[in-house]
């Protein structure tokens, strides 16, 4: 009986991989040109990461300057950027779901105008709470507009080259804290906070002009197309086969001699009408294509050109499109069909309302919480992104409390910036090895950079501040560049765009309570020591809970596979 199971699931394989090899590479979705145009999307999304995170990183300078300007405590105070950073994040989903409606292009060209909109506002705020709403509320959802876009148009245009493109992308970040901290500082010095916020949303307006340049890949991909490699129209790949079918052919037959029709080469196609379509059309399960076996005689044209008619490149369909490392490394990366294939159950006909639901429903997937890897890995981030905030806040503050010039302190927040940036770098080159264990990297670090803010404190002189600076800008840069790796090598590809949903929801929960945790400590000791220890303590912990990881994902998936095993069993019986 057993081998009965056995021989099931190896023919279940088999049909699975000859349906992925049947399609011609000439009609899978558009490929990605891993150069070209490639490096102009690029840089736009370097300088999106850049602006996004500059402001965001720098946000510490501008906390001194609420701080004496509205009088409140140093908590609700920290509630302005802790709501930036947590909008920021929490708004990941929401962001790729209408990226995924209306074009990353027109998502980021509105975010930047929130952005800059909240900004405006915000030098007009009379209190506190005025400015959490414009500055915090609006900037964050303005900036999550943006932020998600920019990643996901690298992993259109580069596929060989994602971790190298990825990489340089994100620098955008690093670059940015160290850019912005010294400019921030100057302009706040000369122009008082309002002058500044005036002149930060004029910077962060040019993300309209970067967020211009998301040319969606399909519209390089379609100019110049020769004209015997149109698409064929719906109506006449029915009568086609409805032709054939009428002399008694079988639908193995009319594909054959279709396809030697085409080009001249006899070759079967496999048991899959997709190939008759234009290059990319996915339907959804719902949809007639999913048995070559059933009668042609339920075949609509009209259903034919809904399905010709969808987005070749729809956002989530992709399912490496939130992976950052090279996908060379990916099983699935031999398979063009099944690479560029459609996150399962995902279909996106219908009004863009329901097209936004329906991608909210994938992407925050609370299946997932069954999964005790995802949960432990999840809680993981929750507690990293509680501590990762509370430095790029208080740092400045604690140095100036030290005696400190205040340019100096504000130069910690570069020295963040450009430690985080050569780290990234490295890290994409070290995740590429075979030897790299991305996990074991991933926890170390945040050990490291953990046990280093909890001593924090104890830095009494500008350069061991800078020594840890540098060390806790190292340290969060490996999390933040193995995160989408480390989901893949413990979930899959296949629950990538689930678990990277799921994940940005926990990172955006944790930002919120973070920073004000930490001002409230500072306001019950009157010294930052207990909000360092607490925050080091969070990031400590998010790696040590991390390192039996892998012999729980080994676990679950032994779980798993006897429990298939198990089933399959009693279907045979």
């Amino acid at each position: 009986m057993d081998d009965t199971c056995a021989e099931r699931r190896n023919t279940s394989k088999e049909a699975s991989q000859s349906e992925n090899d049947s399609a011609p590479p000439s009609e899978t979705p558009p490929t990605p040109p891993d150069g070209g145009y490639g490096w102009v999307i690029l840089f736009a999304s370097f300088i999106c990461n850049m602006l996004v995170d500059g402001v965001c990183f720098t946000f510490g300078l501008f906390y001194l300057e609420f701080l004496r300007y509205y009088g409140e405590s140093k908590a609700k105070t920290a509630w302005v950027g802790s709501i930036l950073n947590g909008m920021y994040l929490t708004m990941g989903p929401i962001s790729g779901a209408l990226a995924h409606t209306f074009g990353c292009r027109a998502v980021t060209i509105a975010g930047s105008l929130l952005a800059t909109l909240a900004y405006v506002i915000s030098v007009y705020s009379s209190n506190l709470n005025m400015l959490i709403l414009t500055y915090g509320a609006m900037g964050g959802i303005g900036f999550g507009l943006m932020y998600l876009p920019s990643i996901v148009m690298v992993g259109f245009y580069f596929e060989k080259r994602r971790a190298f493109a990825t990489g340089i992308a994100v620098c955008g970040s690093g670059i940015g804290a160290f850019i912005f901290a010294p400019l921030a500082d100057w302009l706040l010095s000369n122009y008082g906070w309002k002058g500044a916020t005036w002149i930060i949303a004029g910077l962060v307006l040019n993300g309209v002009v970067v967020g211009a340049l998301f040319r969606p890949l399909a519209d390089g991909r379609r100019r110049g197309r020769p004209r015997d490699q149109e698409p064929p129209q719906a109506e006449t790949v029915v009568n086609h086969i409805v032709r054939h079918k009428r002399r008694g052919n079988s639908i193995d037959e009319v594909l054959l001699h279709r396809k030697s029709n085409s080009n001249g080469t006899a070759r079967p196609e496999g048991g899959s009408l997709r190939t008759l379509l234009a290059p990319g059309a996915n339907c959804g399960k719902g949809d007639m294509f999913l048995e070559l076996s059933k009668s042609v005689d339920h075949i609509m044209p009209a259903k034919l050109a809904e399905c010709h008619n969808e987005r070749q490149n729809d956002l989530l369909r992709r399912k490496d499109i939130f992976y950052s490392g090279s996908v060379l490394t990916l099983p699935v990366y031999t398979s063009p069909p099944e690479r560029n294939g459609d996150v399962a159950g995902m279909h996106t006909s219908g009004n863009a309302f329901t097209a936004i639901i329906d991608t909210l429903r994938r992407m925050i997937d609370f299946s997932l919480l069954r999964n005790p890897v995802f949960c432990v890995y999840g809680f993981s981030c929750f507690l990293c992104m509680t501590g990762f905030f509370v430095p790029f806040i208080y740092l400045p503050d604690n140095a100036i409390g030290l005696g400190i010039p205040h340019e100096k302190a504000a130069f910690l927040l570069s020295i963040i910036g450009i430690a985080n940036t050569l780290t990234r770098v490295a890290t994409g080159w070290v995740s590429d090895r075979p030897w790299a264990d991305c996990l074991l990297i991933n926890n170390t670090a945040l050990v490291v950079g953990g046990v280093a803010t909890m001593l924090c404190p104890y830095c009494t002189t500008y350069t061991l501040l800078a020594v840890y600076a540098a060390v806790f800008g190292a340290s969060i840069a490996v999390f933040v560049s193995l995160r989408s790796i480390i989901m893949v090598e413990l979930m899959g590809i296949d629950r990538l765009t689930n678990a990277f949903g799921l994940v940005t929801l926990c990172q955006g929960m944790s930002s919120f309570i973070g920073a004000p945790i930490a001002g409230a400590l500072y306001d019950a000791t009157g010294n930052y020591d207990l909000s360092f220890y607490v925050a080091g303590s969070t990031l400590m912990m998010a790696g040590v809970i991390c390192f039996p990881l892998r012999r729980l994902a080994d676990w679950h998936h032994q779980r798993t596979l006897q429990k298939e095993d198990g089933a399959m069993h009693q279907e045979s019986c």
